[in-house]
């Protein structure tokens, strides 16, 4: 797995926006920042989706 660095804003608005409402640090730890191994693949995934609507 790659190593991902934290979320470190660099402008002033940023800092403030993520000590008041850490939006943006949950959006980059989500998408960016979220550790998956290397062999999830978008078939792996498109699988377990269709198995969830299938069940419901």
């Amino acid at each position: 797995m790659r190593k991902f660095f934290p979320y470190l804003p660099k402008r002033d608005l940023a800092r403030w926006l993520d000590k008041h409402l850490p939006l943006l640090r949950f959006l980059y730890n989500t998408f960016i920042a979220f550790p998956v191994s290397r062999n999830l693949s978008y078939f792996y995934t498109f699988g377990g989706i269709l198995t969830i609507m299938l069940l419901s």
